[in-house]
């Protein structure tokens, strides 16, 4: 009984503690394309945006996630309408969080 009491609480506090560190994209990031460089090609190159989460091992999914999200977010906020992620990020499972860099690109309009 007091097992499953523990587990219970445990499993709870797992719930909380991922729901709790999620970072939503507003609206504005959803609006961006993550894109490769030969797709911005001609595109007003804003700057570098970084993103991090200190989600890992069996979380390591959502913790990437959240560090993209914080990336777009970054990259909304500047005026970006594509995004070029590092080609070294990636979802680690032996790593003390999620770590994500990116160039952020503006499409020019005529």
């Amino acid at each position: 009984m007091v097992v499953r009491k523990v587990f219970f609480v445990m499993s709870l506090a797992s719930i909380f503690f991922i729901s709790g560190c999620a970072t939503v994209m507003t609206k504005e990031a959803a609006r961006i394309k993550i894109a490769t460089p030969e797709e911005v090609k001609g595109f007003e190159y804003l700057g570098m945006v970084e993103g991090s989460s200190s989600l890992s091992g069996i979380y390591r999914e959502s913790g990437f996630r959240n560090s993209v999200n914080e990336a777009l977010n970054k990259a909304a906020a500047i005026g970006a309408t594509h995004l070029v992620l590092d080609k070294s990020c990636s979802a680690t499972y032996w790593a003390s969080g999620q770590y994500v860099r990116a160039e952020a690109y503006k499409e020019k309009r005529n």
